[in-house]
């Protein structure tokens, strides 16, 4: 059964847990790389791979929010004490109570208190007036974030064994704030269809780049969007259909056209009633696969879906379970999802979500401990 840890910024763990589970394995005491500073994201290195049994590793792009890029490094000391490796361009202004702030270009800027986790956009960047979609310009990558994406690639292509997930992430997004969103959806759906229309065609031709640089060295390409909420659906499947799905297609359409690449999305939530629109929208692989949330019971996702769709997540709750069960209850809970979603396969073991700042390690080394030994004998039956 295959596992993973950090193959995406969804599927990863807070530097601030990582460094605790670096120290109980007893693995590398060298400064942590923080590759997702919004996240505050740890990266895995070899030898924690090889101890909790990953199959999965990200193929890093170059530049990332808050004006960071993975080109190079440079050593920061934590609240906690860590000493860590942050990207360059984390340049962050110090506030008299000890927050860090990072600001954009345009105006927004995000803020991680003195004694936080991660960092939270206090002021976005985005324009809550509707503009006329022919006129948005959607930005491009610069040619050396093409270039940096294909030589990490080959590299870790050449140097693991591991199956390769290319950290695309370029999303339909959405014009303006939530509240703008939401209400374009309802009163003006002739420019939400154009505004999608556009930026598909923008990814497709950012996609065409991405392609020439990493051949065939990845298996599966990340994206990300959210339309679900603890409870259901942010908008109507209808409407979905609609106004999103045709972009939707059209994207990963092309993917499946011309690349042998599996489509890996991210959506959080309750999101049962969309997840039939997505995958004949092309969605091969479906994270995190909240089963925390409404009617996103894996059972009947299994029984649904399974034959259609890759659960990639599900392996335990990181809401109750994982960070304040015992190490007996997540062992539990991780052999009734390995019983439920691996039989057949279609199943990449991963908590859902991001292991958040906090959890104890012991009870992360049960987690995957418990995973390998579940999805062997699953395999050997």
């Amino acid at each position: 059964m295959p596992i993973d840890l950090g193959a995406t910024r969804t599927s990863g763990i807070s530097v601030f847990t990582y460094n605790r589970l670096k120290q109980a394995l007893g693995l590398s005491s060298a400064p942590t790389r923080v590759h997702d500073v919004y996240q505050m994201l740890g990266w895995i290195e070899p030898s924690v791979a090889e101890r909790l049994h990953i199959d999965a590793i990200m193929a890093p792009k170059l530049s990332h929010r808050l004006g960071t890029n993975l080109a190079g490094w440079s050593e920061w000391t934590l609240h906690s004490g860590d000493t860590v490796l942050m990207p360059d361009g984390f340049a962050p202004e110090r506030t008299a109570e000890g927050d860090w702030i990072l600001r954009e270009p345009g105006g927004a800027y995000a803020r991680m208190p003195a004694d936080g986790y991660y960092f939270d956009y206090i002021e976005s960047s985005f324009d809550d007036e509707p503009a006329d979609p022919a006129k948005i310009r959607f930005a491009d990558w610069p040619d050396e974030d093409y270039r940096f994406c294909g030589e990490q690639a080959r590299r870790l292509y050449e140097e693991t064994d591991k199956a390769l997930v290319g950290d695309f992430g370029v999303s339909l997004g959405r014009p303006g704030s939530y509240e703008n969103w939401f209400v374009l959806l309802a009163l003006e759906p002739g420019f939400i269809k154009e505004y999608y229309d556009r930026k598909s065609d923008h990814i497709v031709r950012m996609l065409e780049k991405y392609r020439q640089a990493m051949d065939d060295t990845i298996t599966t390409i990340f994206f990300g969007q959210d339309f679900g909420t603890q409870k259901g659906e942010m908008i109507a499947p209808e409407m979905f259909s609609e106004l999103l799905a045709p972009s939707f297609k059209k994207v990963f359409d092309w993917i499946h056209t011309h690349t042998p690449w599996k489509v890996f999305l991210h959506c959080c939530g309750s999101i049962v009633n969309l997840i039939p629109i997505l995958i004949d929208c092309g969605v091969d692989i479906l994270n995190p696969v909240q089963t925390s949330a409404a009617r996103m019971d894996p059972q009947v996702l299994k029984a649904e879906f399974g034959d259609r769709l890759v659960f990639w997540g599900a392996g335990v709750d990181t809401q109750r379970v994982l960070p304040f069960g015992t190490e007996e209850e997540i062992r539990d809970q991780v052999r009734e999802r390995v019983s439920t979603l691996a039989g057949g396969g279609g199943f990449v073991f991963n908590p859902i979500h991001n292991i958040q700042a906090g959890v104890p390690a012991e009870n992360i080394i049960a987690c995957f401990d418990e995973a390998y030994r579940a999805g062997r004998n699953v395999y050997a039956r």
